[in-house]
């Protein structure tokens, strides 16, 4: 049959039918079920033609899933031996010479081997009744030949992600590309030019024999430019609460892909360990076992860590994550920040056998874009109402009580978790307003660290839009992890013998929205 003849008008045509397609989904309750006619079932034949996984892919999860593939035997991991009771949700009239050029499940099916189990009956297992319209679409699309894509324009992306799954476990090959363009196609329709967020989260939970397949790859490229255009600068989304909670509800391949993503912009490598961290901590230890864990590492790119930061955080954390990384491996790629770019030195270093840059592919790439984020603000703010009570709970204080504090929205900066503090403190003459920036590490790092950045604090309460405010002075601030930093008297009120609101408005202290502000900014965390 010629691609210049098309048969879309005998879709579910009665007339010369020689076969009935039922779409099926499990029964509700035994009673009146029919049984299962020809399931989608694919022998060794339909299953060996994997592509060839690259270099970063785990080959013990490719093994387990194929392991799996093996034992369902079929694609959607259903035993053919299982009769269990379905309940038929919609009748298709079909046409053998059409079905079997389209589909290689459909041409098993209606062969002499299958066809006397119950002849002229092909079944579509479905998980349930939502993906009628999906099944109904594929088979337009099996009848199309002239265009397989042109009945499914104007399907939504969930439907098209449907289309293109039954179509990969019925192997209908031809109509599976027409999906997968039709899908892209959606995507260059939409204001952003990428594919929906669900359907992006979908493709990367995809089973790894289905995600890989050669038709896919158009799909995965457009996968990859749409996780970029939403997390692809991580500096900018931990910054950002809607962003930060896609970023840790990713599936595992989505994060691998970001980690080893060209295009992936970070203000410090540290941004990556901490990313990662993050990550398997929301993860639990069920959702990330120690070879997820290794996948990961492999792609942090050591010797662009900043060096305390490498020295204690990334040294526990890579050396755990990614057993055959020792501390000595983290230490040279510490020390080989301090190398020259172009030095004889830095060649030699890269090509010398059995050194780990050698060994590590990720070791020995570049530093990673830019991101758009060079300094973070962690802003404290409180209504002045509330910054009475603060004080009069202090004055009312016994000595020796728990200190009383107000904190601030944490912030995720350069590898590192940063918050404001403002504790009233109980004085000889009356309360001082101490504030102070405290610093914590990713995740799993466990034993104290000391890093340096350059930090600057100043009182911001919300002024006018043509308000001038001076320049910013920066200085090195030294931090122990889970302490904190900061200064006494951060408002310059001295000791408050008394509340007085009229105080706070002559020092300016006081922002238009009725509240007390104070910003610490944080830029070069080494």
């Amino acid at each position: 049959m010629g691609d210049a003849v098309d048969f879309l008008d005998k879709f579910n045509v009665r007339r010369a039918s020689d076969v009935t397609i039922r779409f099926t989904v499990t029964a509700a309750s035994a009673p009146g079920a029919e049984p299962p006619a020809k399931r989608q079932r694919c022998d060794a034949a339909g299953t060996e033609q994997q592509q060839p996984q690259d270099q970063d892919q785990d080959r013990e999860q490719e093994q387990e899933q194929e392991q799996e593939q093996e034992q369902g035997g079929q694609p959607d991991g259903r035993q053919p031996s299982q009769e269990r009771l379905r309940r038929v949700v919609r009748e298709i009239y079909g046409h053998s010479v059409i079905l079997t050029k389209a589909s290689e499940w459909a041409e098993r099916m209606l062969s002499p081997e299958w066809s006397a189990e119950t002849p002229g009956v092909l079944d579509v297992e479905l998980d349930d009744e939502g993906e009628v319209t999906a099944a109904e679409l594929l088979f337009k699309s099996m009848y199309s030949t002239a265009d397989a894509g042109r009945p499914l324009k104007g399907a939504d992306q969930a439907t098209l992600l449907q289309v293109l799954l039954l179509a990969d476990r019925l192997r209908a090959e031809r109509a599976l590309s027409a999906a997968v363009n039709v899908l892209i196609a959606t995507a260059g329709a939409g204001t952003a030019d990428v594919l929906d967020w669900d359907t992006v989260h979908a493709l990367y939970t995809l089973p790894l024999a289905v995600a890989k397949s050669k038709a896919l790859k158009p799909l995965r490229r457009a996968a990859a430019v749409a996780l970029q255009h939403r997390l692809g600068d991580l500096d900018a989304a931990w910054l950002d609460a809607a962003r930060r909670a896609q970023l840790l509800a990713l599936p595992f391949e989505a994060v691998r892909q970001l980690v080893r993503d060209e295009r992936t912009r970070v203000s410090s490598e540290n941004t990556v360990v901490y990313t990662i961290a993050a990550w398997i901590d929301a993860a639990g230890g069920d959702g990330c076992g120690a070879m997820q864990r290794a996948a990961l590492a492999k792609h942090v790119r050591a010797p662009h860590l900043s060096s305390l930061y490498c020295a204690t955080a990334g040294s526990r954390l890579l050396t755990s994550w990614l057993p055959d990384i020792s501390g000595a491996d983290v230490h040279f790629a510490a020390l080989f920040q301090e190398v020259d770019d172009g030095s004889m030195l830095q060649t030699r270093l890269l090509r010398a056998k059995g050194l780990p840059l050698a060994r590590r592919s990720a070791w020995r790439l570049l530093p990673r874009p830019p991101s758009s984020v060079t300094e973070a603000n962690v802003e404290w703010r409180l209504p002045l109402s509330e910054m009475r009570q603060l004080y009069e709970r202090a004055a009312a204080a016994a000595a020796g009580s728990n200190p009383i504090e107000a904190r601030s929205e944490a912030v995720v900066f350069q590898g590192c978790v940063w918050d404001a503090r403002v504790r009233p403190r109980k004085g000889k003459a009356g309360v001082v307003l101490d504030a102070h920036l405290h610093l914590r590490l990713p995740p799993g790092c466990g034993a104290a660290s000391v890093l340096t950045a350059l930090v600057g604090v100043e009182p911001r309460p919300q002024l006018a839009d043509d308000a001038v405010t001076p320049p910013l002075r920066f200085t090195t601030w030294v931090f122990e992890a889970g302490s904190r930093q900061g200064r006494a008297d951060a408002f310059g009120l001295g000791e408050l013998k008394e509340w007085d609101e009229v105080v706070w408005r002559n020092k300016g202290l006081l922002g238009l929205d009725g509240r007390v502000g104070l910003r610490y900014t944080i830029k070069s965390v080494v």
